[in-house]
């Protein structure tokens, strides 16, 4: 028996032996590691202005640069609620006033020189807003269109998140 007792020692030991490493050594159970999330990289303003009174009818036009690809964002705010406004983004900076003109007849189908990244005519509530994903750096150029029934002036905002 007490070779058999000495035994029952000796394995216990061993299974003791080879338990005890794989607990890490703690208390109690292993902690489970927590991913750290990629933190959000802030909005990187690509172009923020004020646009100047404009009647009826008239338009301002913004060129800027689209740094790289991303979520493209355009906010305009205006004075009125009982003014319509219009918000046109085109990709390059080649469509002229003429070729807007002759867009808004063809209704927003792209033509040589335009081509429209988003679009928000007549939006019904303030303010009027396009988001966009972009895939590659480029030129655009931002048109704002004042419909009436007043003058009206305000503020564009175009911001980028990668």
């Amino acid at each position: 028996m007490i070779l058999r007792s000495r035994g029952l020692r000796l394995a216990l030991g061993l299974v003791l032996a080879a338990l005890l490493p794989s607990c890490g050594g703690g208390t109690g159970p292993d902690p489970v590691s927590t991913p750290v999330p990629t933190p959000t990289l802030a909005p990187f303003v690509l172009l923020q202005s004020t646009f100047p009174p404009l009647d009826p009818g008239e338009i301002a036009i913004g060129d800027f640069t689209i740094s790289a690809p991303g979520t493209l964002r355009a906010t305009l705010e205006w004075t009125f609620a009982t003014n319509r406004m219009g918000l046109i983004i085109f990709s390059g900076t080649t469509c002229t006033v003429d070729d807007f003109i002759d867009l808004i007849e063809q209704n927003l189908s792209a033509s040589a020189a335009c081509t429209p990244l988003g679009a928000n005519i007549n939006p019904s509530v303030k303010p009027a807003v396009i988001t966009i994903n972009v895939t590659q750096p480029q030129g655009a150029r931002v048109y704002i269109v004042n419909l009436g029934p007043t003058g009206e002036s305000g503020t564009i905002l175009i911001t980028l998140q990668r």
